[in-house]
C-alpha cells in the first residue's frame, strides 16, 4: 500500500466453521492454525519544509533521487483552506509556457510514489498547474510532491511555487454560546459583523467527561458545561460566519466504542417570518470546508429544519471512531416565508443544541435481538453486539439469515417439553420400588428443563438460577441417570450398590465441575457400568448354570433400550449441528429417557420376600432367585 494514513493499522483473522457441527470434545484431532504475519515499511527522507504564504523555489533534475522532491507544508495553526500555485516553470532558464512536472499532495499521509496517481499535470500550462485544499490536516501531515516527467532535454527544470492559506479567528467567541433573547440576538448581529472578518470563528475545544467506572461512557461538552447546566452546549448559529469546536478522541480509551452526535433545533428563538435551516458538518484531523458546509464533501452532515414540524433533530453514529481531533462546524440560513423561501439575512439568529455522546454498541443497546459486551484482545478494549437468533450487523438489525420468533419458541418448547419423556421412568422407579434412581430421574428432567429454557434461545429465556449452576446440575444428573441405571441393571447387594452409588455422585461431581465435555466422563462411567453389569450377569449365570437374564427379556427389554440409547448417542455425538440443535438433542432427550422404560429392572421384594410381581414377558416365574426380572406388563 502506499502512502498509508497516519495512525494504528489492525488486521483481524478469522477461522469460520461453515457447517456449524458440534462434536464431541476429545473424538476427532483437534487442528490448531497460526496466522504468521510480517510489515514491511519504506520511509521517506530527506524531504524539504515550506512554509505557507512564502515563495519557494524548487529545482528537478534528472536521476532517480532528484527527480522527484518532497516537500513539508506548515501551515498556521487556525488554516482550513490552502491554495497550491505553481508561480513560475524554467528548463535550463527558460520560461517554456509549460512545466514537465507533476505534483501531488498528501493531507495526513505522504504523498503516493507511483507518477500516476499524481494530481496535477503542468505539462501544457502553468496557469492551470493549482489546487484548492480544504481541510488540511490540523496535525501539520500536510505534503506536497514534484515529479519531474521524462524528457527529451537533460536540462535542469526550475519551479517556482506558493501555499496561500485561510484562517478562522478565535476571539470573543463566548457571544454565541449564551441563551439570549431575541433583542440582544438582533444587537449581536452588528457586533459580529464588525469584529469578525473571517468566515469562521473557533469556539473553545470539548472536554470529555468520563465515568470511571465504565468504559466508553463519556459525554463532550463545553469547558464551563457543568458551572452552568441550562447551557447543554447550546449556541446561537449565525449565517454569516461558521462556528467551528471540536472534540478529541483517545487512542484504546475512547477507540472501541461508538460516537452518537445529535443536532437540535429551538424553533421558538426564530423569528416570525422567517424559516431556518441549520448545518452542522464533522470532519477528522481538520477544519470543514465553511465555503461548502451546506454539502460537506469531506465529511458527515447533519441539517435540521424548522419547517419541519415533525422532526427537530438529527442523529448520526460514528462506530469504532478513529482516534484524533474531530471538527464541528455549524452555520444557519434562513427563508423568507413571504418570498416563496428565497434566502435572505437571518432577522434572528436561530438557536442550535448538540449533544456528542460517547458509548458501548449503539447507546448501551443492540436491538431487540442482542446485548451489548465489552472484549479485550491484546491492549484494545472493544463493545460490540452480540446478536442472536440468527441476527447480525452492527447492532443485530440484519435479519438475512435469522430465525422468527416463532422457530425460536419452538427451540425453547423442544428442548424443554422433551424432558417430560422422562415422567414414565419415574413413575415405574418409584413403583418398581428404585426410589433412589427415581429421585435421580427427577433431578435430571428438572434441571434438563430449566437449563434449556435458560440456554435455548435469548430471546424467550427464563433463567431460574446462575447459568453455571444450571449447566453443572444439568450435566451431573445425566451422567447420574445412566450411572444409577446400570448400578440398578447389576445383580448386586443392596449395600454394594448403595457404595457405588454414593462413589458415582461424588466422583462424577467433581469430573464435572473439573470438565463437563470430557470424552473419559462420557466413557469412563459407561464403561464401569456395562463391565458391572455383565460381571455380575456372568457370575448369576454360574451359580444358576443357565443363562441371566433369560433370552425373553435380552429380546423384549434389553436389545429394544439398548438399541434406543444407542441411536440417541449417535445422534447427540455425531450428527448434532446449530442449525439442527433443536431437533437432534430433544429427540436424544426423548429416547434417553424411553431407554430407561426397557432397561430398569423388575419390581424388588420387600425385605420379608412377599410382594413379588413380574412384569414382563422375559421373567422366569421358575427361578425364585430372578430378583431383577425386566420390565413390560403382560396381560
Amino acid at each position: 500500500m502506499d502512502a498509508p494514513r497516519h495512525g494504528p493499522w489492525f488486521a483481524a483473522a478469522l477461522l469460520p466453521n461453515p457447517n456449524e457441527k458440534i462434536q464431541q470434545k476429545g473424538i476427532l484431532t483437534k487442528c490448531k492454525y497460526s496466522v504468521r504475519g510480517m510489515l514491511v515499511t519504506q520511509t521517506r527522507k530527506g524531504y524539504g519544509q515550506a512554509v505557507a504564504n512564502t515563495i519557494v523555489t524548487t529545482t528537478l533534475m534528472h536521476g532517480f533521487e532528484s527527480k522527484m522532491k518532497y516537500y513539508k507544508i506548515v501551515l498556521p495553526p487556525l488554516s482550513y483552506l490552502y491554495y497550491f500555485s505553481v508561480l513560475n516553470c524554467t528548463v535550463d532558464s527558460v520560461d517554456t509556457g509549460g512545466c514537465p512536472i507533476y505534483v501531488s499532495i498528501g493531507n495526513g499521509n505522504m504523498p503516493p510514489f507511483d507518477v500516476d496517481e499524481f494530481l496535477i499535470n503542468c505539462t501544457n500550462s502553468t496557469e492551470n498547474c493549482h489546487l484548492r485544499v480544504v481541510s488540511p490536516n490540523s496535525s501539520g501531515l500536510n505534503f506536497v510532491a514534484f515529479y519531474l516527467r521524462d524528457i527529451n532535454s537533460t536540462a535542469p527544470v526550475t519551479v517556482t511555487w506558493q501555499v496561500t492559506t485561510e484562517e478562522c479567528e478565535a476571539k470573543s467567541s463566548h457571544i454565541f454560546m449564551e441563551n439570549s433573547t431575541d433583542e440582544s440576538m438582533a444587537a449581536n448581529k452588528s457586533q459580529v459583523a464588525s469584529e469578525f472578518q473571517s468566515k469562521c470563528i473557533i469556539l473553545p475545544m470539548l472536554g470529555q467527561f468520563s465515568s470511571a467506572s465504565e468504559n466508553f461512557n463519556s459525554i463532550y461538552v463545553f469547558p464551563n458545561e457543568f458551572l452552568m447546566p441550562k447551557r447543554n452546549n447550546t449556541l446561537v448559529v449565525p449565517d454569516t460566519h461558521s462556528l467551528i469546536t471540536g472534540f478529541n478522541v483517545r487512542f484504546l480509551s475512547n477507540s472501541g466504542g461508538t460516537i452518537g452526535i445529535t443536532l437540535h433545533f429551538d424553533k421558538q428563538k426564530l423569528s416570525e417570518n422567517q424559516t431556518a435551516t441549520i448545518y452542522m458538518c464533522i470532519v477528522k484531523d481538520g477544519f470543514p470546508d465553511v465555503h461548502n458546509l451546506e454539502n460537506c464533501s469531506n465529511g458527515a452532515l447533519l441539517s435540521i429544519e424548522s419547517a419541519d414540524d415533525q422532526h427537530h433533530h438529527q442523529r448520526i453514529h460514528i462506530p469504532y471512531p478513529e482516534f484524533g481531533d474531530y471538527y464541528v462546524a455549524l452555520i444557519s440560513r434562513c427563508y423568507s416565508i413571504e418570498r416563496n423561501q428565497t434566502v435572505e439575512p437571518c432577522h434572528t439568529f436561530p438557536t442550535a443544541r448538540f449533544t456528542i455522546i460517547q458509548s458501548r454498541c449503539l447507546n448501551e443497546k443492540c436491538g431487540h435481538y442482542g446485548h451489548c459486551a465489552e472484549y479485550i484482545s491484546g491492549l484494545f478494549v472493544f463493545s460490540a453486539c452480540r446478536c442472536f437468533a440468527g441476527w447480525k450487523g452492527y447492532v443485530c438489525t440484519d435479519d438475512t439469515d435469522a430465525n422468527s420468533d416463532s422457530l425460536e419458541l419452538l427451540a425453547v418448547m423442544l428442548l424443554t417439553l422433551s424432558n417430560g419423556f422422562f415422567i414414565p421412568a419415574i413413575i415405574l422407579a418409584f413403583y418398581r420400588r428404585f426410589y433412589l434412581e427415581g429421585v435421580v430421574y427427577i433431578f435430571t428432567m428438572f434441571f434438563s428443563a430449566v437449563y434449556h429454557a435458560c440456554d435455548a434461545s435469548n430471546l424467550y429465556q427464563y433463567c431460574m438460577m446462575k447459568y453455571d449452576v444450571l449447566s453443572f446440575s444439568d450435566f451431573l444428573g445425566s451422567y447420574m441417570a445412566v450411572w444409577v441405571t446400570l448400578m440398578a441393571m447389576a445383580r448386586l447387594p443392596d449395600k454394594l450398590r448403595t457404595i457405588f452409588d454414593v462413589m458415582g455422585a461424588l466422583f462424577l461431581a467433581l469430573a464435572v465441575d473439573y470438565d463437563k465435555h470430557s470424552l473419559l466422563l462420557n466413557v469412563v462411567p459407561l464403561v464401569l457400568g456395562i463391565g458391572m453389569v455383565f460381571l455380575s450377569w456372568g457370575y448369576q449365570c454360574r451359580l444358576r448354570h443357565h443363562c441371566y437374564p433369560t433370552w425373553r427379556r435380552y429380546v423384549f427389554c434389553l436389545l429394544p433400550g439398548v438399541l434406543l440409547a444407542l441411536v440417541g448417542l449417535l445422534l447427540f455425538t455425531l450428527f448434532e449441528t446449530e442449525t439442527n440443535y433443536k431437533y437432534v438433542h430433544s429427540i436424544w432427550h426423548v429416547l434417553i429417557a424411553t431407554s430407561i422404560v426397557f432397561l430398569l429392572p423388575g419390581r424388588r421384594e420387600l425385605p420379608d420376600g412377599s410382594s413379588k410381581e413380574q412384569y414382563c414377558t422375559v421373567a422366569n416365574t421358575s427361578d425364585p432367585q430372578d430378583q431383577n426380572s425386566l420390565v413390560i406388563p403382560v396381560e
